[in-house]
């Protein structure tokens, strides 16, 4: 994006905590309108639900930092095909004074493949990958293992960005900056130093959507093969660079620099991740350290490409090609939500300690790039898309209005007690849920939610997005229904 387009001012702001930190800004055209929109949204973030006949409640973008313990936070606004403001929030680490910029860079985490699927179709221009022929024949040091199900259907490049490849190895844990890190043929391999097992076929190609990180690993592979060059300097040669994006590598070697560049990675439990941040070998899936304005440009440039702009990275063909539903939402190597003017681009990422998000409609350019050090970033960037979705008139993310009930109160004591749930990985999940003069409420962790009931046995937490169903009312239930926090279960009464 050229720099005449825009005018850079950086500011002074105080963060959420108590000690003043330097927030940084970017602003296009029209600055005073764009003050408006950003305060706005900065104080309009608002819950999943909307309780009809009580005020609407919202809330400031650093109290809700504070509230879901993210310390870091940058966001870059496209309208128009361009970046109309960016801003950074909070810090890089806990307990110091070192802000977040607009050059702070975080894990992309799985938002590294749609731009991995650009390149992946430049080499198809290139006539390097031929993304319908069977992977095996285009490989040269490596293959996936023939099996029953690769007898019935090859795999593809173009299955793999597709995730219709069929083969195992969802996600990455990555690796600890102390550990030995395996190279790309001991991860398909499963051989130490890797830690997860060896990529395979597991399902016939094509006959089921299963997401797979194992599937762009071996597309890393075959790419750095075709190109002759490592994965890091391909990207940066075929794509950072021709977007004069500074800020963006796929290294996970970092120099000095972007060791002090980078926002460290923290835990749900509010705690840094081990040595600061996990390496993620799995370049592909999930290895992109970006920043939320360079991940805006590429997303602005398959943008404009789609629409017929002569493209620095891939032709206006190859970009409809990519931008193309073939299974579902999914397209090669990114989702497309809703259908014509709202159609959109949408992917999120999740490593551990970071998690960010992107959504942009496709025709009007209109979008945004969220990036925050924290796993638990989620309920904030939702938070973040309806005050967007209200400021702008955005079609979709505007809260649900929720009608309740009344519940009597002696249906309410029934449901008071406590609950014990087995979650993934046979973790033990315990809550309770206690009558008050106004009403249930559930608490978790220390905090009290007010449950709203949408029927006599049913109840929401709406600016958590939380889900409670009970069996029946007229009898003490003996188990809830429960979504909360990524987790879905049943609880049963230990009380």
């Amino acid at each position: 994006m050229k720099k005449s387009y825009f005018l850079m001012s950086i500011v002074a702001f105080i963060t959420f905590s108590c000690n003043p930190k330097p927030e940084t800004i970017y602003k296009g055209k029209g600055t005073q309108a764009i003050n408006e929109s950003i305060l706005r949204i900065e104080n309009g973030l608002l819950p999943a639900g909307i309780i009809a006949g009580e005020p609407c409640k919202t809330f400031s973008i650093r109290d809700r930092m504070q509230y879901f313990d993210v310390p870091g936070l940058s966001i870059a606004v496209m309208k128009d095909h361009q970046i109309e403001w960016a801003k950074s929030y909070g810090v890089k680490e806990k307990g110091t004074n070192d802000s977040v910029t607009l050059n702070t860079m975080f894990q992309a985490a799985s938002m590294s493949k749609p731009v991995t699927a650009m390149i992946a179709l430049k080499l198809e221009e290139e006539k390097k990958i031929n993304l319908e022929q069977d992977i095996n024949q285009q490989l040269k040091t490596w293959h996936l293992p023939e099996n029953e199900f690769t007898r019935q259907r090859a795999v593809t490049p173009g299955l793999l960005m597709l995730h219709l490849g069929g083969l195992n190895v969802p996600s990455f844990p990555g690796y600890s900056k102390y550990d030995s890190i395996p190279g790309v043929k001991d991860i398909l391999n499963g051989t130490s130093p890797s830690n997860t097992e060896a990529v395979k076929v597991v399902l016939v190609p094509g006959s089921k959507w299963s997401y797979s990180g194992g599937g762009y690993t071996v597309l890393q592979l075959l790419m750095e093969e075709v190109s002759g060059k490592s994965f890091p300097k391909l990207m940066k040669d075929d794509l950072f660079d021709p977007l004069n994006l500074s800020n963006s590598t796929f290294e996970h070697n970092l120099t000095k620099k972007q060791q002090k560049s980078i926002a460290k990675a923290y835990k749900e439990d509010g705690k840094m991740v081990g040595g600061g941040y996990h390496i993620y070998p799995e370049k592909a899936a999930a290895g992109l350290w970006t920043t939320s304005m360079d991940y805006a440009r590429m997303m602005i440039e398959l943008e404009k490409s789609y629409l017929g702009e002569p493209g620095k990275i891939i032709r206006p063909e190859t970009s409809r090609k990519m931008l193309k539903r073939y299974r579902g939402d999914m397209a090669l190597g990114i989702v497309l939500k809703n259908n014509g003017d709202s159609l959109a681009l949408a992917y999120g990422g999740w490593n551990e300690g970071y998690i960010c998000d992107v959504y942009s409609y496709l025709k009007t350019g209109n979008g945004v790039v969220i990036m925050t050090n924290s796993n638990n970033g989620y309920m904030l960037i939702q938070e973040i898309y309806r005050s967007l979705a209200t400021a702008y008139g955005w079609p979709y993310f505007k809260p649900a209005t929720i009608k309740t009930v009344e519940v009597p109160s002696s249906v309410l004591s029934k449901y008071a007690g406590t609950f014990k749930a087995l979650l993934e990985g046979n973790k033990e999940y315990t809550f309770d849920f206690v009558q008050k003069s106004d009403g249930l409420y559930f608490n978790d962790d220390g905090k009290s939610y007010k449950l709203y009931p949408v029927s006599e046995t049913e109840f929401l937490v709406p600016d958590q997005d939380w889900r409670f169903k009970f069996p029946e009312k007229d009898i003490l239930p003996d188990s809830v229904e429960f979504e909360i926090r990524f987790n879905s279960g049943t609880g049963k009464r230990i009380n």
